[in-house]
Order: C-alpha cells, then structure tokens, then sequence
C-alpha cells in the first residue's frame, strides 16, 4: 500500500494500518526505493499456477515458502515497491544482511536505520521467485503487538509474469503471456507512478492517476490536494478521533466514477498524503489482470450493473452536493425514480424542507424512516413537486 508517501513515527503508522488497511510502515515505503525488489528468474513449475487467496482480513493473503522453509503469510500487495518482511522472521530464517539504508524524516534529524535482506527463493504455489531482496520491519510493533501476518509481497516480484486477483473464486493465478492491447473497457493501459500501476481516471473533471493498490483495505484514497476541487455527495466527514488527528477525510464521492466500462455509484473516499489509489473495496468485485511488462491492467467482472455502495437506495436513487445544492447524482435504472427524475435535477426541497437545511445524515435518516417522499425539483427552471414511493 503505498498511497501515503509521507515520513510519520510508528504510532502514525498504527493508525493508518487500522483506519485504512496499511500493510507496512510509511517510512518502510520510503526504505523500499533503494531495494533490488525484482527477482533475478520466475519460474513457473506448469503453464498455469493457481494458489488460495485468503480475503478474510479486507486484504489478500497468500501463502509462501521462503528459502525452502515456512509457510508464511503475507499480503500480496499491488501497492507495495517492495516485499517486506517482519523481523522475527527473518531472524528464523537466518537471511542475510546485504546492506543498511538510511531516511532522513527531516532535515538534521537522525536518521532512521532499515536493513535489507537477501531471498535467495521464495515459492508461491508453483511458482518460484528466485534472488530478490525485502526490507526489514517490526510488524508486532506496528500493529501493537497483534501481528496480522508475516510480512507483504511487493509488486515487482511478478514482473516477469501475470498476476490475476481472481477475487471471486478467492484465487491468485500466474502465468507467462501478455494481455491484449487496451480497449478502453476492461482492458486499461496504465501509467507507471513511481514504479506502480497508475490507472488514468477524470474525477469531477480532474486527470487523476490512481494506483491499483491490492493492500488498501478501503475503496478509494485521493491526495488530499484534491478534497476542495472534486465533487463529493454531501459534506465530508471525519471518520475517528484518530482519524480527525491525522487529518484523515472521510467521504463519497457524488455521482459515478467510471474504470473503463465499470461504474462505481459514490465509492467511499479517503483524502490523505500525497498520492491515490483504489483499493479491496472496490477490486474484491473483479478478476483484475496485471501485465507489467505492457503497463496493462484488466478488470473484468460478470454483467454490467453499476456498483452500488451500501444497500440499494431505497428511493432509487442517490443525491449528492453540487455547486453548493443538493441535485440527483444517481438513478436505478427502471426504478419508480427512474420514470419522474433525471439525473443533474436539483433538489429544491424534501418534506417541505430546504434542501439547504439536510446534511448527509439527517437525509439519510428521513430517507430510511420514510416510505413516501415529497420532493420539490428544479429542472432547468421548472419548478416540479414530486412524490416518490419506496422500491418494493
């Protein structure tokens, strides 16, 4: 996971790990750009390897052997430069000592000391990743003294293959060959954004790369840069008193956000550090297809229905703030709100309430507790009063 980019101490790092699925320190991250991350040989022991992805932990976890020996776990993380490793165990492994780096959390500071270690092998399933190196990093401290597993598996060690996250069936598979050219649908070309897969999207028209991130617990993380200038379903709010001290932004974004053919319907947002991703939330819903050497990435998924977040809107439909009003952002294609409503209709009032009055709670709690709604809509300077009943 690497979307914050930032130097923080471990308490920092503790914190991103519970609100945001973190797999590694920040500064483990940084540690990571100076590691000969990229193994040597990949051999693949059939043409096509299968092994489990354990998704129980909001992250996929793989199996290994490492130097012949183990199992251990780790998450395999799209996210990551580099594969990282707690420090017991490599101390159970006996890995040798290739070098010591340095980062400099600020100008004068001491230093922070990480070692890097050698793998001479590490196998997953059928497949062998040979002569590669990992960084060091406490992982009980990180995570309070609870490790959640062993370590995280970076994205350059399948460099030479193709990786699928087939998240429905629960399984990784890796095999030699190439994805077709891009077809704008489900196969995206992406851009390299410091080593990783940077997907082209425009949110709220803004150009926006964002990182096909496997070890980000959550659905989408934006540069925080990008909070005032996107367009969000109401206001954003702060998730946790943890949350609010990191200044960590919680939020949906309005309307829909489109990853080729794919529509995804106010994905929950983060704005946070420097960098963006999409994370678990939103890949757990494909069989994603990752072709390094061609910079391609496939995301491919049964049918075409849009990804809701949340339960189905009870009305049919979702409404978000723009331009400083509340307007329709989304309607469910043949519902009841489908034949009276379009969407970018402004919602003058609901209940005989100014729409400037509701924030993102209140209206969701009239919209639950509510059977009928009456609603007051501005439609390119009509004036409409509409009724709506709940979908059945």
């Amino acid at each position: 996971m690497r979307v914050c980019m930032r130097v923080f101490p471990t308490i920092t790092s503790i914190a991103l790990s519970v609100i945001l699925g973190y797999t590694q320190s920040v500064r483990g991250e940084e540690a990571g750009e100076r590691v000969r991350a990229r193994p040597t040989r990949t051999e693949l022991l059939s043409p096509v390897v299968e092994a489990r992805l354990d998704l129980g932990s909001g992250q996929p976890v793989v199996e290994v052997t490492i130097n012949g020996k183990g199992s251990f776990k780790l998450v395999l993380d799209t996210g990551a430069k580099a594969t990282k490793l707690d420090d017991d165990v490599v101390k159970s492994l006996g890995l040798r000592l290739v070098r010591k780096t340095e980062i400099h959390e600020a100008p004068g500071a001491t230093p922070t000391v990480f070692e890097v270690v050698g793998i001479d092998s590490l196998t997953l399933g059928g497949a062998v990743f040979r002569d590669f190196e990992a960084t060091v990093l406490d992982y009980d401290e990180i995570f309070g003294g609870k490790r959640r597993y062993d370590g995280v598996l970076g994205y350059p060690v399948f460099a030479d293959c193709l990786l699928t996250l087939d998240y429905p069936r629960e399984h990784v598979v890796l095999k030699q060959g190439e994805l077709p050219a891009a077809d704008g649908r489900e196969i995206l070309s992406y851009e390299e954004r410091d080593g990783l897969a940077g997907i082209p999207v425009v949110i709220s028209r803004i150009p926006v790369k964002i990182i096909v991130d496997s070890g980000m617990a959550g659905a989408i993380a934006l540069a925080e840069r990008l909070e005032d200038g996107v367009t969000l379903a109401l206001q954003p709010a702060k998730r946790s008193d943890i949350a609010s001290q990191l200044n960590i932004r919680e939020a949906r974004l309005s309307g829909t956000l489109r990853l080729g053919r794919h529509r995804l319907i106010e994905p929950p947002v983060y704005f946070f550090g420097t960098g963006s991703a999409v994370g678990h939330k939103v890949l757990r819903n494909f069989v994603v297809t990752l072709d390094q050497k061609n910079g391609r990435v496939r995301l491919a998924r049964q049918g075409s229905d849009p990804i809701i977040f949340g339960l189905k809107p009870k009305f049919g439909l979702t409404i978000g703030r723009r331009r400083g009003g509340l307007v329709i952002t989304y309607i469910v294609p043949g519902s009841r709100a489908d034949e009276i409503l379009r969407v970018g209709d402004g919602v003058l009032s609901i209940e005989g309430r100014r729409a400037s009055e509701f924030d993102e709670h209140s209206l969701a709690t009239l919209f639950a507790e509510s059977d009928v709604i009456a609603m007051q809509i501005d439609r390119g300077g009509r004036t409409l009063l509409l009724t709506l009943k709940a979908e059945p």
